[in-house]
């Protein structure tokens, strides 16, 4: 799209359009416009201008953040949730310290 317009130099370098305001939307700006419309074929673009050697650093940067972000590379996944840590106790006092005898008993007769 870009490409089809008449440009020339702009005053702080970079490029203008003739007869017309501003500077042209990068090949990366115009492939993600039309993302909405066919993702795999933006996909493609993009991927076609991070490899071609002449797009600028630019581009190459904007491309692979828009890869990035179309893929869903850069997505967190959500964390796993924690289990309790804590548990109610039923028993009495007598009844737990009976229980720690018979544990403690049978580690013993183990080893």
């Amino acid at each position: 799209m870009a490409d089809d317009l008449v440009m020339m130099p702009g005053r702080n370098g970079g490029r203008l359009r003739v007869g017309g305001p501003g500077r042209p939307p990068s090949q990366v700006a115009v492939a993600t416009r039309e993302s909405r419309y066919e993702l795999k074929k933006c996909l493609d673009r993009l991927v076609k201008i991070r490899d071609d050697p002449k797009s600028s650093t630019d581009d190459v940067v904007k491309a692979c953040l828009a890869i990035l972000r179309m893929s869903g590379i850069d997505k967190e996944k959500p964390r796993p949730r924690k289990r309790s840590t804590f548990s109610v106790v039923r028993a009495s006092a007598e009844e737990q310290a009976a229980k720690v005898a018979e544990l403690d008993r049978l580690s013993k007769s183990q080893q």
